[in-house]
C-alpha cells in the first residue's frame, strides 16, 4: 500500500521519502527507491519507528533481506541461521557479480545476474540454496532507460529462467496505439539448457512445496521430493526437505537414510551438516535407537559454532534419550519453511 502510494504521487526520490515516512508499518520493511533521471538510489529501511534512508554509492544499489544501516543492525529478527545465510549470501553474490560486470551492465546482464543459481556458500550451481535465483521468485524485472522498455519475466517460478516480455515506459506511447506496439520477447533460459536436470528437479520441488503449503497432502509432497533427489542427487537441501517429510509421514527409517545420504554430498554447507546430525539424532532416538542418537546429538552439543537454540534443543533431546532410551518426535516441532533448511523450531 506505502509503495502504491508513492508510485502514484511521487515524482522525486525527496517526495517519496516525505510519503513513506507518513507509514508506520507494523513490522519492518525495506524499499528501493530509484530515480532514473537523476541517477540516483537510496534504499530506506524501515521498522515501526524508525525511517532511515541509506545512500548507495552510485555505481550499484542493493537490498536483499536484512538491514544494513547500522542503526538497526539490532533490530533484525533472525528466526535461524539458514535465513541469514540465505539473504546475506545472496547480497554478497549480486555485489559480486556487479563488480565483475562493472561498465557493461545491459539487459542482457541484468537478467542473467537475477537468474543466478551459484550459491555463495559452496560456490556451486544449486537449484536450492542461497541463491539470487530461487523457487520463491515470481516476479523479475529489468529496466533499461537507453531503449525506454521496461522487461518483466513471466511463467512458472524462478521466472527469471523463462521470457521477458518488454513494455513501453508510461510517457513513451499513446496510450490508444498500445495494440498496435510491436512484440519483444528475450528469453533468459541458459540453466534448463546448461543443467536441464537441475532445473526440472526445481520445478518438481515446487510441486512438493505446492502440495505441502497449499493442499497440505504430506504423501504427495513426500512422493515428490523422492524425485526431486533423483533428479539432482547432490544437493544436501533436498535431502533434509525430504528426510522432513518422511519423518512427518511416520517414515524414520527412511528419514535416517535420507540425512545419511545428506552426508555424502559433495557440497555440505556447516549448518546443514548440523541440522543434518540434530534430526537423524531424533529420528534415531524415535526409534529406540539409543547409541546411534546420542552420537549424532553429540555432534550438535559440540559443535563450537551451534547456535544456542538447537544447541539447548539437542542437549534435552541429550538427556531424555540418555534416560529412558527413546525421545519421541511429533509432528508438532516439524513446522518447516521450505525455502530454508531450518525449521522455525528445533
Amino acid at each position: 500500500m506505502a509503495a502504491g502510494e508513492v508510485i502514484r504521487k511521487a515524482r522525486s526520490i525527496s517526495e517519496a521519502l516525505e510519503l513513506f515516512k507518513q507509514f508506520n508499518p507494523p513490522s519492518s520493511w525495506a524499499y528501493l527507491v530509484v530515480d532514473t533521471n537523476a541517477n540516483r538510489a537510496v534504499a530506506l529501511e524501515v521498522t515501526n519507528k524508525d525511517c532511515i534512508v541509506r545512500e548507495m554509492d552510485g555505481s550499484h544499489a542493493i537490498q536483499t533481506n536484512h538491514f544494513l544501516t547500522e542503526l538497526l543492525k539490532d533490530k533484525a529478527l533472525d528466526l535461524n541461521v539458514s535465513l541469514l545465510n540465505d539473504t546475506h549470501g545472496r547480497y554478497e553474490r549480486v555485489q559480486e557479480l556487479l563488480r565483475q560486470a562493472r561498465g557493461k551492465v545491459d539487459r542482457e546482464v541484468a537478467m542473467s545476474i537475477l537468474a543466478d543459481q551459484i550459491d555463495p556458500l559452496v560456490g556451486v550451481e544449486r537449484g536450492l540454496g542461497a541463491t539470487i535465483g530461487v523457487h520463491t521468485t515470481v516476479t523479475s524485472v529489468v529496466l533499461d532507460k537507453a531503449s525506454q522498455r521496461v522487461y518483466v519475466a513471466n511463467g512458472m517460478a524462478p521466472v527469471p529462467h523463462n521470457e521477458y516480455v518488454a513494455f513501453p515506459l508510461i510517457g513513451t506511447f499513446e496510450r490508444e496505439n498500445f495494440g498496435s506496439l510491436s512484440l519483444e520477447v528475450l528469453n533468459n533460459d541458459k540453466m534448463r539448457q546448461r543443467s536441464p536436470l537441475r532445473h526440472a528437479a526445481m520445478q518438481v520441488f515446487i510441486e512438493a512445496k505446492a502440495a505441502y503449503e497449499f493442499n497440505n497432502d504430506l504423501p504427495q509432497a513426500f512422493e515428490l521430493l523422492k524425485r526431486v533427489v533423483q533428479l539432482d542427487g547432490d544437493n544436501p537441501a533436498y535431502y533434509f526437505e525430504l528426510a522432513v517429510f518422511a519423518m512427518k509421514n511416520g517414515e524414520f527409517q527412511y528419514a535416517t537414510k535420507a540425512l545419511s545420504d545428506l552426508f555424502e554430498c559433495s557440497y555440505l554447507t556447516p549448518q546443514l551438516e548440523r541440522l543434518g546430525h540434530y534430526y537423524r539424532g531424533r529420528a534415531y532416538a524415535h526409534l529406540g535407537l539409543r547409541d546411534q542418537a546420542l552420537a549424532d546429538l553429540n555432534e550438535v552439543i559440540a559443535d563450537p559454532s551451534v547456535d544456542p537454540s538447537m544447541k539447548h534443543a539437542a542437549e534435552i533431546a541429550h538427556r531424555r534419550t540418555a534416560r529412558s532410551g527413546r525421545y519421541k518426535l511429533s509432528n508438532g516441532p516439524l513446522r518447516i519453511m521450505m525455502q530454508l533448511a531450518d525449521m522455525l523450531s528445533y
